[in-house]
């Protein structure tokens, strides 16, 4: 069950609930997207998530375009908080367009997309999204520069909220070693594989050329006799 149909099954929820027709509801399955973590796509949720908020804190930077994900060779995404950003200016773009002066609820399929919005709409530097992160299921309403700079200073006040987060801050570091120690192995397999095909592609050729040798010499033997 992805993230995506997730969300929608929120947004007939919340349809069903408010009564409202469901040519109100817009699905988008692009500029709302979760963040690509490349290679570590696919692995322990909580591990990666704790991965990415201590690579984030530490390595994104006030503009979010550092601490990119390993690439992956199935070509998943790796996006930095800054590419992330870019469909979410998107997103906006085109919500100001179309539903200018409409109350709009955005249901994210992921908690660091709407923090990531908030953190743009606020000002506040990228490095910090994941305090802002949304957990599953929760509802923020009436969001505005300054509610969000109220939400945001309260987090980096409340004591057991930061205990938390700083926990969460050093399993992740740990995660990454271990995530990077895990992409080094992948990297060494797909040395080899493309070694052993290397190797294989060479034996295979010396054998045709090898078999193409021996037929022209019997050819040649073959024209000796004839003559």
């Amino acid at each position: 069950h992805s993230l995506a149909a997730s969300a929608m099954d929120t947004a007939q929820i919340v349809k069903e609930g408010l009564k409202i027709g469901q040519n109100r509801i817009i699905p988008e399955f692009v500029f709302m997207d979760p963040r690509g973590v490349g290679l570590w796509d696919g692995m322990g949720y909580q591990a990666v998530s704790d991965a990415i908020l201590a690579f984030d804190t530490q390595r994104a930077g006030i503009y979010g375009d550092g601490a990119r994900p390993p690439s992956n060779e199935d070509g998943t995404p790796n996006e930095t908080l800054a590419d992330q950003t870019t469909r979410l200016v998107q997103l906006v773009s085109g919500l100001e367009t179309q539903y200018s002066g409409d109350t709009i609820l955005l249901i994210f399929p992921d908690g660091t997309g709407p923090a990531l919005l908030s953190c743009l709409m606020a000002g506040i530097p990228l490095q910090d999204v994941h305090i802002l992160d949304l957990q599953p299921g929760e509802v923020r309403w009436n969001v505005s520069p300054s509610t969000i700079w109220t939400l945001y200073n309260a987090r980096r006040h409340d004591t057991k909220f930061m205990e938390l987060y700083q926990s969460r801050l050093q399993h992740g570091q740990e995660e990454i070693l271990k995530l990077q120690h895990i992409q080094m192995n992948k990297r060494d397999e797909i040395q080899e594989t493309q070694q052993r095909m290397m190797e294989e592609q060479y034996y295979h050729t010396q054998q045709m050329t090898k078999h193409q040798q021996e037929v022209q010499q019997q050819e040649a033997k073959q024209e000796r006799q004839d003559q």
